[in-house]
């Protein structure tokens, strides 16, 4: 199929839930598929499939922030990363509590295993657009394709200070080698951006070997510079 998205499911959650964490609906609608392939690489659409509410969006780092989102909003949260261009595929089941699995394979290795694995995993060695789709849907009991298509998802955008332009501005011109103000506070892409019990590992900065920028082209608003995670550039962090 050659998916390149991030999924991420909310368990229990509503839409309005998501101003928790800056995002709220502009009043566009669009489909899940659309999203998924557009070149705009701001563009989140969230739906209720079930008893889940599902965000998509092409940015495929989307998928890493699944622990942010299961302490703020209090709910379990399943996400998923398809990156069949540099055949890397990320499933993590969060609980708010922070017990977290996470597993990702890159080209066909393990790049990072933690936490016990679930009983849906019995008999996947690795994953692929395939598997991690079929985990989905056995882990949440939900599947969004026949909703994919539909035109009522709603368009999400960063609230106030949190704007879209904010979370992938680029930010001031600085000197290489010379640190620009507030990057001591915050790593760098590609380093852990919190200190969560080990999630964040140099495996896991290595089993995202692209995902820093956007699978498509998307004009001037990207650089060649890796980029920090979804909701850390919508946090300014």
């Amino acid at each position: 199929m050659g998916m390149n998205m991030g999924l991420v499911y909310v368990e229990s959650a509503a839409v309005d839930d998501l101003a928790a964490v800056g995002l709220r609906p502009t009043g566009a609608r669009s489909s899940g598929d659309e999203a998924s392939i557009s070149p705009d690489p701001e563009m989140v659409v969230a739906r209720r499939v079930g008893d889940w509410l599902v965000l998509v969006g092409g940015m495929m780092l989307l998928a890493t922030e699944d622990e942010m989102l299961a302490r703020t909003l209090g709910r379990r949260v399943v996400a998923a990363l398809l990156g069949s261009t540099s055949d890397t595929y990320s499933f993590a089941v969060c609980e708010p509590d922070g017990a977290r699995r996470h597993v990702v394979d890159s080209a066909g290795q393990r790049e990072v295993d933690e936490g016990p694995a679930l009983p849906a995993e019995d008999g996947v060695e690795l994953l692929t657009e395939d598997s991690v789709l079929g985990l989905l849907g056995d882990v949440t009991g939900v599947e969004i394709w026949d909703a994919f298509v539909e035109e009522d998802w709603e368009v999400l955008e960063g609230e106030g200070v949190f704007g879209t332009e904010t979370m992938f501005d680029e930010g001031p011109e600085v000197t290489p080698g010379v640190a620009a103000p507030g990057d001591e506070a915050y790593p760098s892409a590609g380093e852990p951006t919190h200190e969560a019990g080990g999630h964040a590992t140099e495996a896991q900065a290595e089993a995202y070997p692209s995902a820093g920028e956007p699978t498509h082209d998307a004009g001037d608003r990207t650089s060649e510079a890796a980029r920090k995670g979804f909701f850390a550039r919508l946090f300014g962090r």
